[in-house]
């Protein structure tokens, strides 16, 4: 009878390839088209001292003298529009690392405070815009699935307020 003799050396071996190959799945999804790749977060950003904060504001007031735009030829800052009822959509959940209340929905097309409706219970979001038709869904934070307690395995159909 053959023995096989399992030494330590490739037990470690493939417990290491095993870890590298796991620790990798989180990256494929930046290598598909319109993948999402890392926000640089608050810690990577240097934080000014006082005398860039003086400098920031000498430019902002520089800017200020030198618009020489009209009034009626500045374009119009986009706004979140009416209060009242957008729409329904179906929602599943939204990247869970990305704290906060949100919901990303192509029924608006700038952010804005919006609440959502699902089975008599409410929360308040962040209304975000995503690209598609307005019949597409919607991708919701962990933390409004959990507020209006929906299991985050369901796809709930929602009713979308803008506040």
């Amino acid at each position: 009878m053959t023995r096989i003799s399992r030494s330590p050396l490739a037990a470690h071996a493939i417990l290491l390839a095993l870890a590298v190959a796991v620790s990798g799945c989180s990256v494929v999804d930046r290598f598909k088209p319109g993948g999402r790749t890392p926000e640089p977060t608050e810690a990577a950003m240097p934080a000014p001292d006082a005398g860039d904060e003086a400098a920031a504001g000498d430019d902002a007031e520089a800017a200020i003298a030198a618009d020489t735009t009209a009034g009626d030829e500045k374009p119009a800052d986009p706004t979140p529009g009416p209060a009242g009822k957008l729409g329904t959509t179906v929602a599943s959940l939204g990247d869970p690392a990305e704290p906060g209340m949100w919901l990303e929905t192509p029924l608006v097309k700038v952010r804005g405070p919006g609440q959502v409706v699902y089975q008599g219970r409410t929360a308040d979001v962040e209304l975000r815009p995503i690209d598609g038709p307005a019949t597409s869904g919607s991708r919701m934070s962990l933390a409004a699935f959990q507020t209006l307690q929906v299991s985050v395995i369901d796809l709930p159909t929602i009713e979308v307020r803008r506040k």
